[in-house]
């Protein structure tokens, strides 16, 4: 059976969004010791954030829901000012850090039944393009 190109594409796009879905959940142990050392002081150490320097509150399923794993490494990755400032982080933790600690510790304070902007595809598909870059 001979496949067209863009039956070829799908099908190839859809092994790689399959794989990258099913990918096993890295151990979370650094990750979380990382954020009560880097990220606890703005943060909490429970992650709910402090309203007097606006951060935020990660155990709040709308905030979850708001906020895609890309643009979540593109804060701690390249930090953010505005409405609660944050350091960048590109310069102190590597790139498989922040992805744990994204997916490890901020998304690790949502509740179970936070449906996710972008989903966990897009994680790794910006990890992937991060390491690229390399």
């Amino acid at each position: 059976m001979k496949l067209s190109s863009p039956a070829l594409l799908a099908a190839l796009a859809a092994t790689v969004l399959t794989t990258m879905a099913s990918a096993a959940k890295p151990d979370c142990a650094p990750a979380q010791e990382l954020f009560k050392q880097r990220c606890s002081a703005c943060h909490a150490p429970d992650g709910t954030g402090y309203a007097a320097i606006h951060t935020p509150n990660f155990s709040d399923a709308k905030w979850q829901a708001a906020h895609t794993d890309a643009e979540l490494i593109h804060s701690v990755t390249n930090g953010k000012t505005g409405e609660g400032n944050m350091p960048a982080f590109k310069d102190r933790l590597t790139a498989e850090q922040i992805d744990a600690l994204v997916l490890c510790a901020v998304r690790g304070f949502a509740p179970k039944t936070t449906a996710r902007k972008g989903g966990r595809a897009a994680h790794h598909t910006v990890s992937l393009l991060a390491n690229a870059r390399r």
